[in-house]
């Protein structure tokens, strides 16, 4: 479930933006919870008292700390955090670019804004989704889903494969050369003929091995480091 803060100060406007919200959120299907603050200075203390938001719907115009100044506060504390200005006044759309938001939406056209804002946030849900869960199939087409920074690498031992996460081993019938197409396009590459690692989990790369951050030493295929530094910097 998402949590969202919407903050407005108009008090006349504020159940109506946040009804609207709430509605385009329900037609894609995604769960939230909605807060309300009619004050910007209110919302800025709540996450100084370490509440936190995945998603800030922001007024601009805003009498006590203005849009902007709020999310340069909400920048510093909630990195991860989508932030989405919501104003009547267009001439505000570039200056809001300095603060990288999710989106602009325009007050006059609430609905038609929401609408492609909402569903390029689900996009953006299920690519991180993807990119976070590890899912293995095994011979009998039984499946494992893992959260991808619990696993550390995945082993080749004979017709199975030994999966090596931070709450133990998991073994299943399968082989490294599945186990490989089923990560493409995830943070994890196949090292050595009978190694597939986490880059996330990679503490130092050698001409020949690399290690891990819990001190495991795996050995590194020929012609393979290069590929694997590259792959390395580009995943951290």
């Amino acid at each position: 479930m998402l949590n969202i803060a919407v903050c407005d100060d108009e008090e006349m406007i504020l159940p109506y933006l946040c009804q609207q919200i709430s509605s385009a959120f329900e037609r894609f299907h995604i769960a939230a919870k909605i807060d309300t603050y009619s004050s910007s200075v209110t919302l800025k203390r709540t996450i100084e008292a370490r509440k936190n938001y995945d998603v800030f719907f922001l007024d601009i115009d805003m009498r006590e700390l203005d849009g902007f100044k709020l999310a340069s506060f909400i920048e510093s504390k909630l990195q991860e955090a989508v932030l989405i200005f919501v104003s009547a006044k267009e001439k505000y759309v570039f200056s809001s670019f300095r603060h990288h938001p999710f989106s602009f939406i325009r007050k006059e056209k609430l609905k038609e804004d929401l609408e492609s804002t909402v569903s390029d946030l689900q996009k953006k849900l299920n690519e991180e989704k993807k990119s976070d869960t590890v899912i293995l199939s095994d011979e009998l087409q039984r499946t494992y889903e893992l959260s991808a920074q619990d696993v550390s690498y995945i082993e080749a031992q004979d017709k199975y494969i030994s999966i090596k996460t931070t709450m133990g081993e998991l073994v299943i019938r399968s082989s490294l050369s599945a186990a490989e197409k089923s990560l493409q396009n995830t943070c994890f590459m196949r090292i050595h003929k009978s190694y597939i690692i986490n880059l996330h989990a990679v503490y130092e790369i050698f001409y020949d091995k690399v290690v891990l951050d819990d001190g495991t030493e795996l050995p590194v295929g020929r012609g393979k480091v290069q590929i694997l530094k590259q792959r390395f910097c580009e995943e951290t």
